[in-house]
C-alpha cells in the first residue's frame, strides 16, 4: 500500500489543530470539543504505553456508545494498534473466543462492561491481557491518569499504512466468528471515499447503533475525518431519537432497517419538525421497498440505502428520491466497485438471473484473521484471472445495472428442487396488519427436503399463527407457501439488528406442525 495514503490518526491530528474549540463528540448532555477529544486520546494512549502495549498489538475495546468509548478507539489507532471492537451483546464465552482468536494483549472497557471481562478471566477462558478501565476506578484494572509518570501522551507514532487497524468480528452466538482485518491505509481510503458523498466541516452526524459495528464505526470516523461532530446515542428510543433529530438537525443520520420500521410504526414522525436537510442512511440488511417509500414520504429529504460488506468488496446505494422506480433494489455499484452474478459452479450468469453476488473494489479487506481457509473460500476469479470476493448473498442485476437482493445463500430454501427465497415471503408477511416482525427459515421435510416456516412477532395476543399462515399463503406462489408459523416475543439479533437465522434454524430444526 502506498506510503502516501493518509491514516486516520494523522488526519485527526490535522483536523483537531484546525477545529480546536469546535464540538467533536456529543453524548447526551456531554459535549467534547476537539481539544478535549485530543486530550482524552492522549491520556488513553499514555495509559496504553504504561501497560507496555506496542504498535501492531491487538487491543480490544467495549463500551456503551460514550464519548470515552469513542476516544478509546481513536487512541488505539493513535498508538499504531489494532482495534478489536467487542459487542455489548456478547456472552463471556463468546467474548473469550474473540479475545483468544485475535491474540488480544489489552482490553479497554467502560465501567458497565468490566464485569463481563472479569468473568472471562475468572472462568479461565482467556488470560494474559492487561485491563484498562475508562471510567472511575476498579480493583484489578489500570485506571486512566493525567500524570503517567513521565510517559508522553502526545508523541505520535509513525503509523505504517500496512499495519492492521481493525479486526471486526461477524455477529453470532455460536461457533467461531470470522474477524475481518482492515489495515490503517485501507481504512483511511475507505473513510475518505465515504466522506466524499457529502460530509462537510461543521456537519453533525447522528449515530444510533453500537460502536462495535462496522456501520457505526464508519459513521464515527467519517464525521470526524471531515471535521464535523459525531452525536452518539446510547440507546435507541423512537421519541428521544426524533427529539434529537429535531434539535440537532444532523446532516447525516445512520440507521438500520429495524429502527426505520420502529419509527414508521411509532406514529411520531408527523409530530416532530424534522426538516428536509437530514440525509438518512440505511444499511445492515435490505429495507423493504414499501418501507423505503413510506419513510421517505413521512420524513422528506434524502434517504439512501447502502448495501455492502465489512469485507469491503461490494458497496451499492440507491437514493430513493432520485430513483423511486427502483426502490425494490439496493441500487447501483459505488465508484470503483465491480459486480458479477455467478451460479453454484462459479459460472457467470446473465442479466436477470438469480445467483451469488461477487464483487471487487479498491477497499477489499486484507484477510480473515488467522483463517486462510475462510479467506480462500471467499475468493472467486473471473475467466481472465481477476480476483473477486463472494458475498454469500443471492441476487440479480437488472438491465440498468441495479442490484436486487434475494437473500443469503445459506438462507435459501430448496423445496422439491426449487429455490425459495425467504425474503420474498417475509416481504408479503410484513404487509399483514398484525405482523410486527418476521423471519422465514427452512425446516427439514421428508417429502420436499425443506419447507418454509415463519417465526413471527405479532401486535396482539389474540392473533393466531394459523390465520397469518393462511393469509400469506393466499398471496405467494405455491412453492413459497408456509408450512406453519411460530409466534415469539422477539427475534434473535446481532449488533446491527440483523436476524440471526442460523440460531433460528438450530432452534426449530425439529419443528413439526401441530395436528
Amino acid at each position: 500500500m502506498s506510503d502516501n495514503v493518509e491514516t486516520i490518526p494523522a488526519r485527526l491530528r490535522a483536523v483537531s489543530a484546525a477545529r480546536v474549540g469546535a464540538p467533536a463528540l456529543v453524548n447526551g448532555k456531554e459535549t467534547w470539543s476537539w481539544v478535549r477529544l485530543q486530550a482524552e486520546i492522549g491520556r488513553i494512549a499514555a495509559t496504553l504505553r504504561h501497560v507496555e502495549t506496542k504498535p501492531q498489538d491487538k487491543i480490544a475495546v467495549i463500551g456503551g456508545n460514550a464519548n470515552i468509548h469513542a476516544a478509546a478507539i481513536l487512541a488505539i489507532l493513535e498508538v499504531g494498534g489494532c482495534v478489536v471492537p467487542l459487542s455489548t451483546f456478547l456472552t463471556a464465552e463468546a467474548a473469550a473466543t474473540i479475545l483468544k482468536d485475535a491474540g488480544v494483549t489489552t482490553v479497554l472497557s467502560t465501567t458497565a462492561y468490566a464485569s463481563l471481562i472479569d468473568s472471562v478471566v475468572e472462568q479461565g477462558r482467556a488470560v494474559g491481557f492487561a485491563k484498562i478501565i475508562l471510567e472511575s476506578k476498579r480493583a484489578g484494572w489500570t485506571s486512566l491518569k493525567s500524570d503517567m509518570g513521565g510517559v508522553s501522551a502526545v508523541d505520535p507514532v509513525d503509523v505504517d499504512p500496512d499495519w492492521d487497524a481493525f479486526i471486526v468480528y461477524s455477529s453470532g452466538t455460536t461457533g467461531l466468528p470470522k474477524g475481518v482485518v482492515h489495515q490503517h491505509g485501507l481504512r483511511g481510503m475507505q473513510t475518505q471515499a465515504f466522506a466524499d458523498i457529502g460530509f462537510e466541516t461543521d456537519m453533525k452526524t447522528l449515530l444510533s447503533t453500537p460502536l462495535a459495528s462496522n456501520w457505526t464505526l464508519t459513521g464515527l470516523l467519517t464525521a470526524l475525518w471531515s471535521g464535523g461532530t459525531a452525536i452518539l446515542v446510547r440507546k435507541f428510543d423512537t421519541y428521544e431519537y426524533l427529539r434529537l433529530c429535531e434539535f440537532h438537525r444532523p446532516g447525516f443520520a445512520f440507521l438500520v432497517p429495524t429502527q426505520i420500521e420502529r419509527l414508521l410504526r411509532s406514529g411520531l414522525l408527523e409530530m416532530h419538525e424534522l426538516g428536509t436537510s437530514t440525509v438518512k442512511l440505511s444499511a445492515g440488511s435490505p429495507l423493504s421497498s414499501d418501507d423505503k417509500v413510506a419513510f421517505h414520504a413521512a420524513w422528506p429529504g434524502g434517504l439512501v440505502e447502502i448495501y455492502g460488506m465489512t469485507e469491503g468488496s461490494v458497496t451499492t446505494s440507491i437514493d430513493v428520491a432520485a430513483r423511486p422506480d427502483k426502490t425494490g433494489s439496493v441500487g447501483l455499484p459505488s465508484p470503483g466497485i465491480e459486480l458479477r452474478i455467478i451460479d453454484e459452479d462459479g459460472a457467470e450468469l446473465p442479466v436477470g438471473d438469480v445467483g451469488e453476488i461477487v464483487g471487487r473494489s479498491p477497499y477489499m479487506m486484507k484477510a480473515y484473521h488467522a483463517r486462510p481457509d475462510a479467506t480462500a473460500a471467499l475468493e472467486w476469479r473471473a475467466a481472465d484471472g481477476t480476483l473477486f470476493q463472494r458475498t454469500g448473498d443471492l441476487g440479480y442485476l437488472d438491465e440498468d445495472g441495479f442490484l436486487y437482493i434475494s437473500g443469503r445463500s445459506k438462507d435459501m430454501i430448496i423445496r422439491g428442487g426449487l429455490n425459495v427465497y425467504p425474503v420474498d415471503i417475509e416481504d408479503v408477511a410484513r404487509r399483514h396488519d398484525d405482523v410486527e416482525d418476521v423471519a422465514v427459515i427452512g425446516v427439514p421435510d421428508d417429502r420436499w427436503g425443506e419447507v418454509p416456516l415463519a417465526i413471527l412477532c405479532v401486535r396482539a395476543a389474540e392473533v393466531e399463527a394459523e390465520d397469518i399462515v393462511t393469509w400469506v399463503n393466499a398471496r405467494v406462489a405455491k412453492p413459497q407457501s408456509l408450512v406453519g408459523a411460530v409466534i415469539v416475543d422477539s427475534l434473535p439479533r446481532g449488533s446491527l439488528d440483523k436476524v440471526l437465522k442460523k440460531e433460528l434454524r438450530e432452534t426449530y430444526r425439529d419443528w413439526t406442525p401441530r395436528r
